[in-house]
């Protein structure tokens, strides 16, 4: 019964997906309905020429900051690099050591295991440790050496540095331009309202529309 009634759950859902799919889609268009008076559309003349110059003003800034970018982000590459070239050698040197006491360590629980199957053949001379349920008593020894193992600590592999990136810094720097750029549109519709215009949106329908 459960399953009839998931499998009717998900054929609505498919079928509802359908549809919506199927459905109309719909764009957000404004309109702009001028003036009445002369005085407002000569103000709205005076409003289409601020903008556009808004926008050349943006492009020209745009165009200045990431001239900037460039050379900020030359700067910092140079820096990162040097820093780079520093934490690789420190790296390389730590690296050597890590190798050595990873080394020792494996070692050490080698040693360990080692004596406490040393210990278990004398308690129960399974030379071969073929019959190791048969001696519980000495089983103990392994155990033992295993626990001492487990109490023992690795050592910390060091993090190797990465090479900067120089495209990656000079994107960082030419995103802040973004935050330089004057909204002309919003600019423009405030002084197109101001001039006696007015400003409304509608929805239409632009594909799917029988």
């Amino acid at each position: 019964m459960k399953g009839k009634v998931a499998a009717s759950r998900l054929a609505t859902l498919l079928m509802f997906g359908f549809i919506t799919a199927c459905g109309p889609r719909m764009t957000t268009v404004t309109d702009y309905i001028p003036p009445v008076t002369d005085s407002g559309m000569r103000c709205v003349v005076a409003a289409n020429q601020g903008r556009t110059a808004c926008e050349l003003g943006n492009s020209k800034a745009i165009e200045q900051c990431s001239e900037r970018a460039a050379i900020d982000a030359d700067q910092a590459f140079d820096h990162a690099q040097k820093t780079y070239t520093k934490n690789l050698e420190q790296y390389i040197v730590a690296d050597e050591v890590y190798e050595h006491k990873l080394h020792n360590f494996k070692e050490q629980k080698r040693l360990l295991l080692h004596d406490g199957e040393l210990a278990y053949i004398k308690c129960s001379e399974d030379v071969k440790m073929k019959n190791i349920e048969q001696f519980p008593e000495c089983k103990k020894f392994l155990k033992k050496a295993k626990k001492r193992v487990e109490n023992l600590y690795p050592p910390h592999s060091p993090v190797k540095p990465y090479p900067p990136n120089r495209n990656t810094i000079f994107n960082n720097f030419v995103s802040q331009c973004n935050n330089q750029m004057i909204n002309c549109q919003q600019a423009y519709n405030q002084s197109y309202r101001s001039c006696g215009g007015t400003i409304t949106n509608r929805q239409v329908c632009v594909s799917n529309c029988d």
